[in-house]
């Protein structure tokens, strides 16, 4: 036994000897490969930067990168990837120009390479504004200028600068271009030295050519660009040159005269051609100016001359859309199939564009939610890469033991699948739950955003339909400015989130009268109240001239979110409690609603991120309003709690500490009585009717959004006698007392939804056919199929245009008028028909139209065979259950279809829409969905 261990030793002792020496030199061969690598790697490099050629730039660029990763050497590989994605720049091909540069900059980011990152993000924004994606382009450009301006890197801040401002102009953000063309400008002229002296004037070129874009005036553009021209001729810089008359001609076209734009457009071309330098751009939009002079066969010149010199993909206008100018030209010279080819070729490249655009930005928004739970995976990820390493070290080195370490390693290896597949199966499922928190927390984003833009858009366009100095004016910029702070408060709800979860919160500290201070707050939401009838009473012990020292604006972010909720969930005609109380070193502050309160399910989870309640969804909201006062309270070494019972109301308590040194002496000397200040709102509803006209038909709107009922106020009421409900209940009630011509009502309600608020009222006499429309931020196919499924209908979401919100109405009281008329007339004929079996026969002959949808020879006689009907009973049926013709009821059903095919996208063209729904001629399709929704199929498609 003692000589077989001596041997086993002896032997490993041999291995170890004889393998040192072989590993040692393996390891000198290799480094001595790498240097060699690494060598060829900068030589490819250098040339990259030294050519001028684009072939030349393309090849050593994809020599410098094949040796860095030969290499292994992360800082070439990073400069090789900004090379090559400079080199494929230039080729146009921008989707793998950008994967070469996000992985140099996730290279420049693991290296802290501040030139680098600037140098990444500044090709990302060049890349995406070239591919039409501007306010992702803007993003990465203002990444680019955080890293300039850390460098003091003045030249670039300004190039920064005019870039950024180019994309707001491209945006139609004409405000913001002029100010980042300011900064531009106020940085260029504040750098004394400029390295390249080129680079001064050929910032200065490039300055005042973007000027002219968002001058107020034609003279004052043309002075810039003109300023733009005499330098540029000044010292020959010819490029320079075309691109001023370039931009010269675009001045003219914003100004329509296209014959001088024309002239300015040639002299472009001209000096491109002196330059030794060719752009597509130039021939696009002369091309464009000449359509637009009518000028169609020099127009067709300059195309074939475009088509000859250039490819497709190089021709790349960033201003015009290339195949409309194609498609024009050709219409007008009477060549249809190949203007019908460009045409849909536009649709097709709008339609992916958008839906890139749209993915990208998701993406964006996604990844800052999934960033910790990725940066956990790459931990886990490169901890089985070391311990494979490790593997491989052990198996060399031991290669005599092999039997035995490979016992040992088949039995970590077990191990370690057994734990990754657990870890997997736990991180899919973590995965899940969150795909599905995001998802609703995105909708619910959607919906309170969708009504304050909804207000602001509507809003702005009354402004402009009022003349000046109008008194209207000033409420109605109110109103929009009100809601745009909705929106900035919403934002602010989701910073104040992310500040907690990164532990960046500070405190805030001023002094405050306290009592004063609060009895303001509650009594700010004064108007809201009184909109709804509601009393507020305020209650304090705490004197008036007592003065803390406090996070004030914490507190009254609280405050402001507990009083705005138990105002909306409080009923109409009841009243609100706040109760101050101050007592040794703690304030206690209860806030006490009589609406429907909270179930016992979701009191332990109202505090929770993103929660919303399974019996109140219907609310909406974001759902991190009371996390953020919890979260708040804690913070300031309080607490929050409430107390609910259903039908009864809620009371929600504040308790903060109040510590000594923060009372004055006031607060010390003056005895804590108890104080009462009693306010009762007066109950004038500020939506009160207008003087009812007996001519005009009566409305009854169903909104919670105060604003959203004063806007519909105002634009309906001067065709309408217009009654308000702010939720389902109230308005079936409103409802059981008086007899409206039409019913219009949003989804996400308290109490009852806009769904349930349909059912009910169809159960209501009178109201069976009664027309009903859904106004909704909800804009999910699901949700529209479920609302015309209980038989709304219209549905139209936000936000909407205010002409076709007015048409669709008075469509829909024309039908019904038509249909009160026909059930007037008596029709013996119709008598053996029951009325229990009507809604089930008009289902089944809207059912048979879709089946046929598509066939344009499906006709009234089809239609009528097919329910077993003749013609004449067909029409008595429809007439008088509907209102509608045979004809009027077909045309019906294929306009809806149409509408929801153009909403969800479904084609990527109108011709292919109105085929779809079996409708031959453009012009009566446009006619007939013009008057029936209020907007063209076109300007539907582009919304």
């Amino acid at each position: 036994m003692v000589l077989k261990n001596t041997i086993i030793k002896l032997t490993f002792l041999f291995f170890l000897v004889f393998s040192v020496p072989f590993y040692a030199q393996n390891v000198l061969e290799t480094d001595t490969i790498k240097k060699n690598y690494e060598k060829k790697a900068t030589f490819h490099l250098d040339r990259a930067a030294e050519v001028e050629n684009v072939d030349s730039v393309n090849y050593h660029a994809k020599k410098s990168l094949y040796y860095a990763k030969l290499s292994k050497n992360d800082t070439l590989l990073m400069y090789s990837y900004n090379t090559m994605s400079h080199a494929i720049k230039i080729k146009y091909d921008y989707n793998l120009a950008e994967e070469y540069s996000q992985k140099c900059l996730s290279l420049a980011k693991k290296f802290n390479d501040d030139y680098v990152q600037f140098l990444c993000y500044n090709l990302l924004g060049i890349i995406k504004s070239t591919e039409k994606q501007y306010q992702l382009s803007t993003e990465y450009y203002k990444n680019a200028l955080s890293f300039a301006k850390k460098k003091h890197d003045t030249i670039n801040i300004s190039l920064l600068y005019h870039n950024i401002a180019l994309n707001y102009y491209f945006t139609e953000e004409f405000d913001l271009a002029k100010l980042f063309l300011r900064k531009s400008e106020n940085t260029y002229n504040s750098i004394k030295i400029f390295k390249d002296p080129s680079r001064k004037d050929s910032d200065y070129i490039y300055l005042q050519m973007k000027k002219s874009l968002v001058a107020d005036t034609k003279e004052e553009a043309l002075s810039f660009v003109d300023m733009a021209i005499d330098r540029a001729k000044k010292i020959n810089y010819n490029f320079h040159v075309s691109l001023s008359y370039k931009y010269k001609g675009r001045v003219f076209v914003k100004y329509n005269e296209y014959n001088s734009a024309i002239e300015n457009f040639q002299k472009a071309i001209a000096y491109e051609k002196i330059a030794n330098t060719k752009s597509s751009d130039s021939y696009v939009e002369i091309m464009n100016a000449l359509v637009k002079a009518k000028k169609y066969r020099i127009a067709k010149k300059y195309m074939d001359t475009l088509f000859q010199h250039f490819s497709d993909r190089d021709i790349r206008p960033m201003i015009l859309d290339k195949y409309k100018v194609i498609s024009e030209i050709y219409q007008n010279l009477g060549n249809l199939n190949m203007a019908l080819f460009y045409a849909n070729k536009r649709a097709t490249v709008s339609d992916s564009l958008l839906k890139h655009n749209n993915y990208t930005l998701f993406a964006e928004f996604g990844k800052q939610f999934e960033t910790k739970e990725k940066e956990k995976e790459i931990i886990k990820q490169q901890l089985v890469i070391e311990r494979k390493d490790n593997e491989k070290k052990n198996i060399i080195l031991f290669g005599g033991m092999a039997a035995f370490l490979g016992l040992l390693f088949f039995q970590w290896k077990f191990n370690s699948q057994k734990n990754r597949k657990k870890n997997a199966e736990s991180a899919f499922e973590k995965e899940r739950e969150f795909n599905v928190m995001r998802t609703s927390f995105l909708e619910n984003i959607s919906h309170e955003i969708r009504t304050p833009l909804t207000l602001i858009n509507g809003y702005l366009n009354l402004i402009n339909e009022e003349a000046t100095n109008h008194p209207k004016i000033k409420e109605y910029v109110k109103n929009a400015l009100f809601n745009s702070k909705k929106v900035i408060f919403d934002a602010d709800e989701i910073l104040n989130l992310l500040k907690f979860e990164d532990k960046k919160l500070s405190l805030n500290i001023v002094s405050e009268h306290l009592n004063e201070f609060l009895e303001q707050l509650f009594l700010s939401f004064k108007v809201l109240a009184t909109t709804r009838n509601i009393e507020l009473i305020y209650t304090s012990n705490i004197p008036n001239a007592c003065n803390v020292e406090m996070d004030i604006v914490k507190i009254e972010r609280i405050l402001t979110n507990l009083i705005s909720n138990a105002i909306k969930f409080s009923n109409s005609n009841s009243k609100v409690l706040f109760d101050a109380h101050a007592e040794g070193k703690v304030l206690s502050v209860s806030i006490i609603d009589f609406g429907q309160g909270i179930e016992k399910d979701d009191i332990e989870h109202i505090f929770t991120r993103f929660y919303q309640s399974k019996n109140n969804k219907s609310v909406g909201g974001i759902g991190i309003g009371l996390l953020l006062a919890k979260e708040f309270a804690t913070f300031l070494g309080g607490n929050l709690t409430v107390k609910s019972k259903v039908g009864k109301g809620s009371t929600f308590t504040l308790t903060l500490p109040i510590f000594k040194d923060q009372f004055q002496k006031e607060c010390k000397t003056t005895p804590l009585t108890q104080k009462k200040n009693l306010l009762v709102i007066e109950t004038k509803n500020h939506l009160d009717k207008a003087v009812i006209d007996s001519k005009k038909p009566s409305i009854l709107i169903v909104e919670d959004s105060i604003e959203m009922s004063n806007y519909l106020k105002e634009i309906l009421s001067p065709f309408y006698n217009c009654a308000f409900a702010f939720d389902g209940l109230e308005g079936l009630n409103l409802a059981k007392k008086q007899r409206f011509d039409l019913v219009a009502s949003d989804v996400m309600m308290p109490k009852i939804d806009g769904y349930k608020f349909k059912e009910l009222l169809k159960s209501l006499p009178d109201y069976h056919t009664i027309p009903f429309i859904l106004i909704t931020a909800k804009s999910l196919p699901e949700d529209k199929i479920k609302g015309f499924s209980i038989g709304i209908d219209d549905y139209i979401t936000k936000p909407f245009l205010k002409e076709e919100l007015i048409i669709r109405i008075s469509n829909l009281l024309r039908n019904s008028n038509e249909l009160k008329l026909s059930i007037r007339t008596p029709d013996t004929t119709l008598n053996e028909i029951s009325e229990t079996h009507i809604d089930k026969l008009l289902k089944e002959i809207e059912n048979e139209i879709l089946t046929n949808l598509s066939n344009e020879n499906f006709k009234v006689e089809d239609l009528a065979l097919k329910m077993n009907y003749s013609q004449r009973q067909l029409a008595r049926i429809l007439n008088r259950h509907t209102g509608l013709s045979t004809v009027k009821f077909i045309l019906e059903i294929k306009l809806r279809e149409a509408y929801k095919l153009i909403e969800n996208n479904t084609f990527k063209t109108i011709s292919e829409v109105q085929y779809a729904v079996g409708i031959t001629s453009s012009s009566y399709f446009s006619d007939k969905f013009k008057n029936r929704f209020g907007i063209n199929p076109s300007e539907l498609m582009r919304k």
